[in-house]
């Protein structure tokens, strides 16, 4: 059952807005830098700002 989970996930997070993308792109003749930009930007405040935030929060509060 929990692989099943995983997959589910990666699909989620992962294949299914790479699908999107590549679908808006070819569908509207739109280029890939807007696209790009939006991840950037979600994998610095997500990745590089959230997630050691609730960590030093995690182990401040022990």
């Amino acid at each position: 059952m929990e692989t099943i989970s995983y997959i589910f996930a990666i699909t989620c997070s992962i294949l299914l807005p790479l699908l999107l993308a590549v679908i808006y792109i070819r569908k509207n003749k739109r280029h890939l830098k807007p696209i790009l930009l939006g991840a950037m930007t979600f994998f610095v405040f997500q990745i590089l700002i959230r997630v050691p935030i609730y960590r030093v929060q995690l182990h401040s509060g022990k």
